[in-house]
C-alpha cells in the first residue's frame, strides 16, 4: 500500500475513533468536559470585560495554568459569532485538529520506511489519546508540541526546537520538566542520522518564557511557581502508591506501553536507534512524573496522553528491528505483538469492560487512598464525565434565568457552571477562585485539601456539590459530608469533624429543578431533574396556606423565587392517633404517597396558585380526622433527611 495512502487511512481511523467515543447520550458528539469550560469562562471575560479573572473585579489569580489555551479561546470567542458556531465547537475541532497534526508529525520521523506509519497507527487505535483529542483541553495542543519539538530535535532545527518548547511552557507549566529533558538529551545523545545536534542558544527562548512567566506571576500572585507543581512540591500521603496503581492501569488498558519491551531489549543489545532511545526517555520522564504526582483527576488517563506520540514513536523504533531480524519467528513474535497490542487498547474504548465471558475491568482496580477520588477507568470514566458536564451545562443554564444577578454560587465543580450561568461562582476547592482573599491557587491536578468548614462559613447564597452519577438521585447530607471529610478536608481527621460539616449543610435547603433544552430530532425534550442547595436564610421557598371552603381541603401556593419541582404531601390525623395519606385520587391510604407529584412550582408573584381542592376521605369507622398538615417535598428524597422538605410543614386543624 502506498505510503500516503496508509497515513490517510490512520487518519481516517483516528477521526473515527474519536466521534465514536465522545458521544453523549443521543449519539450526538459531546461537549468538551467541565474543566475545559474554566479557560472558555476566561477566554470570555478577557474579550468583553478586559480582564483576565474568573469572577468580575476578582484579585488577581491565576485561575488556569494555561496561558496559551486561554488566549486561543479568547480569540475563539471573538470570531465564534462570525462563524456561526460557540467557543466550544471550536476548541473541539481544534484538539480534534492537534491531534491528527501530532499522528501526522509522527510519521515525519521515519518518511522513508512503510513502518514509519506503527506511530500514526498506535495513536488511532488509542481511546486516551482520541478521549482527549475532543475533551477541550489543552492536552493535545501540547502532545503535538513535544512531537514537534521532537521532530526538531532530531532534526537538529534549533529555532524551532526553540519556540516549540516556547510554545509548550505557555501551554503547560509543567513543559519545563520537558525543557529539562531535551537539554538532557542533547547533552548525552546524539540526533538521527548522527545529524548536528541543536545549539545550546535554542534552550534559551523556553527558559526565557519560564522567567518572564514566574515574573509575571510574581507580580500578580506573589509566587514564582504555577499551582501545576503543587502535587510535586507539596505531595500527600500515599501519592506515590496511587500514581502507581493509576500507571499501572493505564499500561494494561492502552497496552501501548507493554511494547516498550521490545525496546528495552534491543537498547540492552545497542541496536536501538538514538531516536528510539530519546523518545522513551522523555515519554518515561513524563509518564513517571504524572505518576508522581498522583492518580489523574480526569478521566482515561488524560493525565499521559502527552507523551502517547513519544511513547509511540520508542515503541516503533523498537519494533523495526525485530520486522528487520533474519529471524522468522522474532519477525512474527514482533507482528503478534503489536497486533495484541493494538486490539487491546480499542477494547478498551468499549463502552463497558465485558469482552464476552471476561470481565477485564477487574483486574485494573481503582487507586485507593486518602484524598483519591478518580474516575472509572476507560470509556465508562469518560461517558461518566461526559454525562456529568451535560447535567452541569443544564443546570448553569437554570442559574442563568432564574437566579437574580446577585447571586453567589459556591460549586465543586466550576466549570461548566461559571461558563454558562455567568453568575458569581467560587471553587469549593480553591482552583478557579480564591479560597479567602490573598489565598494561593490550588492546582487542577492532584487537588490540596481545604478547610471545609470555613469555605462552607463563607455563606455562599447556592451550593452545587459534586453531580451524582445517577441524574435523578438526590445528594445526601451525610453522605456528602463524609466525603468531602475523606477526601478534600484538610482537618477531616479531627474528632467532630463529620457532625460539624453536616451541621453546616443543614444551614441548605436542597432545591429540585428541572431543565433541559428541547430537540426537535427527539420525540421528547431532553429534560431530566437536577439539584442545588439553596441557603435557608434566603427566605426563597415556597409557602403553603391551607383552608376550608364548601367541605373541601383546599391547599394554596405562595411563591415567588426559582422555579423547582417538588411533590405535595397531605397527611390526616385523626381523634384516635390513626395517621394517612391521601394519594392523587383523593383517598386515604396508610402509604407514604403524594397527593401531587412532580409540581412544577412557578413564580407566582403575589397572586396564590391552587394545588388541591377536595374533600376529606372518609375517616376510620368510628373515628374521625382532626388534623391536616400539607408539605412539599422533594422527590426521591428519604423523609427523614434534612433535606427532605422543600417548605415548611403547615398545619390545620379540621373543626
Amino acid at each position: 500500500m502506498n505510503r500516503t495512502i496508509a497515513l490517510f487511512v490512520a487518519l481516517v481511523m483516528l477521526v473515527a475513533h474519536v466521534l465514536t467515543i465522545h458521544i453523549d447520550a443521543r449519539g450526538l458528539v459531546a461537549v468538551a468536559w467541565d474543566q475545559a469550560h474554566v479557560p472558555f469562562r476566561l477566554g470570555r471575560n478577557l474579550v468583553f470585560d478586559g480582564q483576565l479573572a474568573w469572577n468580575p473585579l476578582m484579585e488577581a489569580f491565576e485561575s488556569y495554568p494555561s496561558v496559551l489555551w486561554v488566549l486561543l479561546c479568547a480569540f475563539f470567542e471573538r470570531v465564534a459569532a462570525s462563524f456561526k458556531t460557540s467557543v466550544n465547537v471550536l476548541a473541539q475541532t481544534s484538539g480534534i485538529a492537534c491531534a491528527i497534526l501530532a499522528a501526522i508529525v509522527s510519521s515525519r520521523l521515519r518518511p522513508d520506511r512503510s513502518a514509519g506509519l506503527m506511530a500514526p497507527l498506535i495513536l488511532a487505535t488509542c481511546g486516551a489519546f482520541a478521549a482527549a483529542a475532543a475533551s477541550g483541553l489543552e492536552t493535545p495542543l501540547f502532545a503535538l508540541l513535544l512531537v514537534a519539538a521532537f521532530l526538531a530535535a532530531e532534526r537538529g532545527r534549533s529555532l524551532g526546537l526553540g519556540i516549540l518548547l516556547s510554545l509548550a511552557v505557555l501551554t503547560r507549566p509543567e513543559a519545563a520538566i520537558m525543557v529539562a529533558g531535551f537539554a538532557l538529551v542533547r547533552s548525552l545523545g546524539r540526533g538521527a542520522g548522527e545529524t548536528t545536534p541543536v545549539a545550546w542558544s535554542a534552550f534559551l527562548l523556553p527558559l526565557g518564557t519560564l522567567a518572564i512567566s514566574a515574573l509575571a506571576r510574581y507580580a500578580t500572585t506573589d509566587q514564582l511557581l504555577s499551582p501545576a507543581f503543587q502535587p510535586w512540591l507539596e505531595p500527600r500521603s500515599g501519592q506515590w502508591a496511587v500514581g502507581m496503581a493509576d500507571l499501572r492501569a493505564f499500561a494494561m488498558l492502552t497496552a501501548t506501553p507493554l511494547l516498550l519491551a521490545w525496546s528495552l531489549a534491543y537498547l540492552v543489545r545497542r541496536r536501538l536507534s538514538h531516536m528510539g532511545a530519546h523518545a522513551a526517555f522523555l515519554a518515561l520522564l513524563w509518564i513517571i512524573a504524572s505518576a508522581a504526582r498522583g492518580a489523574g483527576t480526569k478521566p482515561f488517563f488524560e493525565s499521559f496522553v502527552p507523551a502517547l506520540p513519544l511513547l509511540a514513536l520508542s515503541v516503533q523504533e523498537g519494533l523495526i528491528p525485530a520486522f528487520d531480524s533474519p529471524s522468522r519467528w522474532i519477525r512474527r513474535a514482533g507482528l503478534a505483538s503489536l497486533a495484541c497490542a493494538l486490539a487491546a487498547s480499542v477494547l478498551a474504548s468499549k463502552s463497558n469492560n465485558q469482552i464476552g465471558p471476561i470481565d477485564y475491568g477487574e483486574h485494573y482496580p481503582q487507586p485507593q487512598g486518602r484524598g483519591v477520588e478518580a474516575p472509572p477507568l476507560a470509556r465508562k470514566g469518560l461517558h461518566e464525565e461526559i454525562g456529568r458536564t451535560i447535567r452541569l451545562r443544564k443546570l448553569g443554564h437554570y442559574m442563568r434565568w432564574e437566579l437574580p444577578e446577585s447571586a453567589s454560587i459556591l460549586a465543586e465543580e466550576p466549570g461548566a457552571i461559571g461558563y454558562i450561568s455567568r453568575r458569581s461562582v467560587h471553587d469549593l476547592l480553591g482552583r478557579a477562585s480564591p479560597l479567602s482573599p490573598g489565598a494561593l491557587p490550588n492546582s487542577w491536578d492532584g487537588t490540596k485539601p481545604v478547610d471545609i468548614l470555613a469555605v462552607l462559613g463563607r455563606a455562599a447564597d447556592y451550593l452545587v456539590p459534586r453531580m451524582h452519577h445517577e441524574p435523578d438521585a438526590p445528594p445526601d447530607p451525610r453522605a456528602l459530608a463524609m466525603r468531602w471529610r475523606e477526601h478534600h478536608d484538610a482537618r477531616g481527621a479531627e474528632e467532630g469533624r463529620q457532625a460539624a460539616l453536616e451541621t453546616a449543610l443543614a444551614e441548605y435547603e436542597l432545591m429540585t429543578v428541572r431543565y433541559g433544552v428541547p430537540d426537535r430530532a427527539l420525540w421528547l425534550a431532553d429534560v431530566e431533574l437536577l439539584h442545588l442547595l439553596r441557603k435557608r436564610s434566603l427566605g426563597r421557598g415556597p409557602r403553603l396556606e391551607t383552608s376550608f371552603a364548601d367541605a373541601s381541603l383546599v391547599v394554596h401556593l405562595r411563591h415567588n423565587a426559582e422555579t423547582q419541582i417538588a411533590d405535595l404531601v397531605l397527611e390526616l390525623e385523626s381523634e384516635r392517633g390513626a395517621r394517612a395519606h391521601i394519594d392523587p385520587s383523593g383517598a386515604a391510604t396508610d402509604s407514604s404517597y403524594a397527593a401531587r407529584t412532580r409540581l412544577v412550582v412557578y413564580a407566582s408573584g403575589a397572586r396564590v396558585v391552587e394545588l388541591w381542592r377536595a374533600p376529606l376521605p372518609p375517616a376510620p369507622e368510628g373515628d374521625r380526622w382532626t388534623k391536616v398538615r400539607a408539605v412539599l417535598r422533594n422527590p426521591g428524597v428519604a423523609p427523614d433527611s434534612t433535606w427532605a422538605l422543600a417548605s415548611a410543614e403547615t398545619m390545620l386543624s379540621i373543626p
